[in-house]
């Protein structure tokens, strides 16, 4: 936010600047104009053309002398100062209707004011940024919405036309009931997502034991760990952070359901939490399938997924709520590739 204002400030002074250049082009421009006027009356008295006397006793010929000189000048000086004034000011109006046409890829160059230049291919870049997020968002939710409809009314059409057994209905309803239960995910992801994009301010401040916290979300994974025999390693002291419980909870709920999701059968997944600095530093590595390194910034955008075959287990907005989370409470979040294993590492003030 604070960017965005400097970035405004600094237009609005280039604004001023111009507006300043354009009076000041003028009143030179006059003061030209007179001077070239009264040269002009000298050399025609001087050369007996004219006499001090013809111009005492005729105000035509004075206004008729200054008012042509005037336009002359003033035209062949407006003529020669529109190459460096109104030229400027066209390709900026050109890039303003660009812009309002749905052009944002159009940059304009303005040597003479370097920062508007710089403001103006900044809003460009910016407009043609969100344009591109905007129509990601909208492909990658319909895609992820629409799929587990499709399902859901392909299973219903089998049980509708075609007579079943009893374990094959309970088979697609247990199906059905899998689908359903991904579409409110993905509409309570989407919901909480929007909440947290709109939130700059953290509330609900707490001191407590993030140590605590993460061993009992484990617990809660438990059903899925143990069906995919995983292990866990938990080596770590207790620690407490100052922020917000609930909204912490979510990004340990992530990144263990991560962990435990993109995990190998019968491995291990390792949390560690210990104190560096000023920063609580927490890691969740597990071995598995690997993040290359062009996706490790892209998976913390919403809806990315690296692994497409994972899919129908997520829904890409996990990463997204981590990374949003972390930023409100001032802390960074990255991972890596370590000994063949994935590690994500987050780090809290303390």
């Amino acid at each position: 936010m604070k960017n965005k204002l400097k970035t405004e400030i600094e237009h609005l002074k280039s604004l001023k600047k111009l507006r300043w250049t354009l009076i000041l082009t003028v009143g030179i421009v006059l003061i030209i104009a007179i001077g070239v006027a009264l040269l002009l009356e000298y050399l025609l008295i001087s050369t007996n053309v004219i006499t001090e006397e013809m111009i005492s006793n005729s105000w035509l010929l004075v206004v008729l002398i200054f008012g042509v000189t005037s336009f002359i000048t003033g035209t062949l000086l407006f003529i020669f100062a529109g190459r460096f004034i109104l030229n400027p000011i066209n390709k900026l109006l050109d890039g303003m209707n660009k812009l309002s046409n749905g052009q944002y890829d159009a940059q304009i160059e303005i040597n003479a004011f370097p920062q508007i230049t710089k403001s103006f291919n900044k809003l460009a870049k910016e407009l043609q940024n969100v344009q591109i997020l905007r129509q990601d968002f909208i492909n990658n939710f319909s895609h992820e919405f629409k799929t587990p409809i499709v399902s859901i009314k392909g299973l219903i059409g089998l049980m509708k036309t075609k007579k079943l057994s009893k374990e094959k209905e309970r088979e697609y309803l247990e199906i059905i009931d899998e689908e359903i239960n991904r579409l409110s995910l993905i509409t309570t992801n989407v919901l909480n997502f929007s909440k947290l994009d709109n939130q700059e301010i953290l509330t609900e401040y707490s001191s407590y034991d993030v140590s605590e916290q993460i061993r009992r979300i484990v617990l809660l994974f438990e059903r899925q760990w143990t069906n995919k025999n995983l292990t866990f390693k938990l080596d770590f002291d207790e620690f407490t952070v100052d922020g917000n419980e609930d909204m912490l909870k979510e990004v340990w709920v992530n990144l263990i359901d991560n962990a435990i999701k993109f995990s190998n059968e019968n491995t291990e997944i390792e949390i560690n939490v210990v104190k560096n600095d000023n920063f609580i530093v927490v890691t969740v590595s597990n071995e598995g399938v690997k993040i290359l390194d062009e996706d490790k910034d892209k998976i913390f955008n919403k809806f990315y997924q690296a692994d497409k075959s994972y899919s129908k287990t997520g829904n890409g907005i996990g990463l997204s709520i981590v990374k949003k989370i972390v930023s409100l409470h001032k802390g960074r979040v990255g991972v890596d590739n370590i000994n063949n294993k994935t590690v994500f590492t987050v780090k809290l003030p303390c």
